[in-house]
């Protein structure tokens, strides 16, 4: 549920190799085309797979199969959607972030 959280305040691994020698406009211009190339088509992936699997398992009230399992397996998989939706509250976030920063910097 805290991905997204972390996405945007960075602080999931990256490699800076390259980011670090960028000036603050081409660091922009990264987050930008990395979250419009990258993540955003990740996202419309994950929601389109992740909606049918957790409404999937809503509808049959699906327990674990084991002897003693979980028996609200569809609540934990619901925790999918959280995630999705914190990643793409996040995305929009990086994108206002990044033109901002393009607009302030020109």
């Amino acid at each position: 549920g805290g991905a997204g959280f972390t996405a945007l305040h960075g602080g999931h691994v990256r490699v800076d190799i390259f980011y670090s020698g960028l000036s603050q406009r081409a660091r922009h211009w990264v987050s930008l085309l990395g979250t419009l190339v990258l993540l955003i088509p990740f996202l419309i992936f994950f929601w389109a797979t992740a909606l049918p699997f957790v409404g999937a398992s809503w509808r049959i009230s699906e327990a674990s199969v084991e002897a003693g399992g979980l028996p609200f397996v569809y609540v934990l998989k619901s925790f999918l959607l959280l995630f999705a939706l914190t990643m793409t509250v996040a995305a929009v976030l990086h994108i206002l972030q990044a033109v901002r920063g393009l607009r302030e910097g020109s």
